[in-house]
């Protein structure tokens, strides 16, 4: 585990070789550009390539027959059967053989076996692991598909239309309300669209979940609104369609609003649940009237500027929250990597399914500015990112039953150090106990280093943990590309927490050298180096063919911190020179803390005791710096909903 720890530190290191610190306020040092005129026209064939990308992977679907998804067991205490699987399969064919016009029949089939297994059916329908997880796409086919659809009216029968319809009503009734919050089961307690008392920050069951949920009720009752069967129906709460839709759009505006002004989601940079969150604001900005579209469309192309400067050949770094142990922790195919493909014609081609299919066919195309710092690594230079996060509880409401509820003020604060070579990032919090945080915040939070050369190259710190995951596993400090990582105390801090280990990919990374107690590795454009602080570790090697291989440094001491250092390796004349200079470093110990002193020529004082929050070059770190955002390329002030988005020329301002 120290031998991981030794090979971090160093993979961290080679991010920025120079020991000046990088000035936030500037914009990065860059490379000559091309004239402008030019790369704007290259941006523009970019953007307008994006319906050519989409119809392509449309016609590698034509023909294709129905695949039925698996029915599971339960995954919750419900004892509901998991149905997410088939009803995704269901749906996905339905949504593509109408959009190809083609099996047209059998995609009513499909959607009429799918509404069988909810209408009906309280249970199902309340259930979270299910059915509202296509939602957005379900309507999508009655907006596009159905008797008044945009695109091709009527593919969709009025038969399977007044199934859609019946099963949506059945879904509303039960689980909107308009001002009073209500516990429907043991496993359900569901908030309103009230939100003058909580500013939007009471969170139903999950962040994701909460706005999966929310979307249905909004769309759901949207369709319902003006239909004749259903307009003058009430719900459970004694409402109609109108007065919730009404109520919802309020919601939903003042939502983006308030996560604009605090720092966006806090299932941070989670490439995962962040796509279920999008893909109905994806919705209320195609289907939503005029105020709506224009704060969602903000708030989209805020959140691709946020991931766009974070990223490498469409795998974003950086740290993250609710990032499961295996395959997610361990590769960069996820989603966003797909969805690159469409904007930015990075990465590659990719089957439509599991939601694709509402990103791609919504009307939302990034900017300009966007697409240029997303494409242009080389030209975005070396750079640091600060981000204020939310995640703290507010009196206590740590878990979803009830509900969530947020400390609007305080929470952490994500440091990323990005280079064309690699990007590193871990976040600055206190070590407090588990439950000062919500759980959505501290869920197997991931932080450490990518790298060029190969979306799974990495190099991570994570604590051995249950198939719950790990809560609250360790805290760390970072400057440049230097990182300190600690475990947190079993019971008292972290739950479900074992040995501290830190993996080292296959993928991209090369010529492990073992020395002083480091472990040191190359990538194709890095140096990167991990040490433990205290006592010897052990290596386990893993391979799962065709998903992952590497090695876990497991750590002998699960309390140990860890050290990763990575750099750049055109600052260095060779991989001797940076091993001899990561190890001519100096460690001092003192009495509940350390101070390091790192390749870049910071001092780190990091407090193993939990006592004091680290200290770098003599500056305590701010978990409340004025800046909710601050780059060279996106930066707002806290609580303010105004932000700029620059590179060179190019910007974009936004106005919440």
């Amino acid at each position: 585990m120290k031998n991981i720890c030794k090979l971090i530190s160093v993979v961290l290191t080679v991010a920025a070789v120079s020991c000046k610190k990088v000035d936030l306020q500037t914009p990065p040092v860059v490379p000559p550009q091309v004239d402008t005129a030019s790369r704007t026209n290259e941006l523009n064939k970019l953007i307008t390539g994006f319906e050519t990308r989409r119809d392509q992977a449309f016609q590698a679907l034509a023909g294709k027959p129905l695949v039925r998804g698996t029915v599971q067991a339960s995954i919750s205490g419900t004892g509901v059967l998991y149905y997410r699987d088939l009803s995704y399969s269901l749906i996905d064919f339905a949504a593509n053989c109408f959009w190809l016009n083609e099996q047209n029949q059998a995609a009513n089939d499909a959607l009429i076996e799918n509404c069988n297994i909810y209408l009906g059916d309280v249970n199902a329908l309340r259930d979270g692991d299910s059915f509202y997880w296509a939602a957005d796409e379900l309507c999508r086919i009655v907006e596009y598909f159905g008797s008044k659809g945009s695109k091709k009216a009527g593919l969709l029968t009025a038969n399977t239309e007044r199934k859609i319809l019946e099963m949506m009503w059945q879904f509303v009734k039960d689980q909107s309300k308009v001002s009073v919050p209500q516990q429907l089961t043991n496993f359900l307690y569901v908030t309103s669209a009230e939100y003058q008392s909580n500013n939007t920050w009471d969170i139903e069951g999950s962040e994701n979940h909460h706005v999966q949920r929310l979307y249905a009720k909004w769309h759901f009752s949207k369709l319902l609104k003006d239909h004749i069967d259903y307009k003058d129906r009430n719900f459970d709460d004694g409402f109609n369609s109108s007065v919730h839709y009404n109520a919802w759009n309020n919601y939903m505006k003042n939502w983006i609003l308030e996560r604009a002004k605090k720092g966006l989601f806090i299932e941070m940079a989670n490439d995962a649940y962040n796509m279920e969150s999008l893909k109905g604001i994806y919705g209320f900005f195609d289907f939503g009237d005029a105020g709506l579209r224009e704060l969602t469309g903000k708030f989209l192309d805020l959140f691709w500027a946020v991931w766009a400067q974070e990223q490498i050949d469409g795998v974003r770094g950086g740290s993250k929250a609710r990032v499961y142990q295996g395959r997610e922790s361990m590769i960069g195919a996820t989603h966003f990597r797909k969805l690159a493909w469409y904007y930015f014609a990075i990465g590659e081609p990719s089957v439509i399914k599991n939601n694709i299919f509402s990103f791609i066919t919504s009307e939302y195309r990034v900017p300009l500015v966007v697409a240029d710092i997303a494409t242009d690594i080389a030209g975005r230079g070396t750079y640091e990112i600060t981000q204020r996060r939310l995640g703290l509880t507010k009196d206590g409401y740590y878990s979803p039953m009830p509900f969530y509820r947020v400390n609007q003020t305080e929470g952490l604060v994500r440091y990323s150090y990005c280079t064309p070579d690699f990007i590193m990032g871990a976040f600055h919090c206190q070590a407090l106990p588990e439950r000062n945080w919500t759980m959505i915040s501290s869920q197997n939070r991931w932080l450490g280093a990518i790298f060029d050369g190969n979306p799974n190259s990495r190099i991570y710190p994570q604590c051995v943990g249950t198939d719950k995951g790990v809560y609250n596993q360790h805290w760390s400090a970072q400057s440049k590309g230097t990182m300190i990582v600690q475990k947190l105390l079993n019971v008292t801090h972290s739950k479900y927490a074992a040995a501290m280990q830190v993996w080292f990919s296959d993928f991209g990374l090369t010529n492990m050298v073992e020395k002083n107690g480091w472990i040191f590795v190359v990538s194709k454009g890095a140096y990167a180096a991990v040490k433990p602080v205290k006592g010897s570790y052990s290596w386990q090697l893993v391979n799962q063919p065709g998903l992952w291989s590497g090695k876990w440094m497991v750590c002998q001491d699960q309390y140990t911190p860890i050290i990763i250092e990575v750099v750049r390796q055109k600052d260095y004349s060779s991989y001797l020179q940076f091993q001899e200079k990561i190890i001519a470093g100096s460690i001092t110990q003192q009495a509940g803390s350390f101070t390091y002193q790192s390749i870049y020529g910071d001092n780190i004082q990091f407090f193993t005791d939990y006592s004091k929050l680290p200290v770098i070059n003599g500056t305590t770190v701010s978990l409340t710096p004025p800046k909710v955002m601050n780059s060279p390329f996106v930066v707002s002030d806290f609580n303010s909903g105004n932000y700029t988005i620059k590179k060179e020329s190019r910007s974009l301002n936004l106005n919440f």
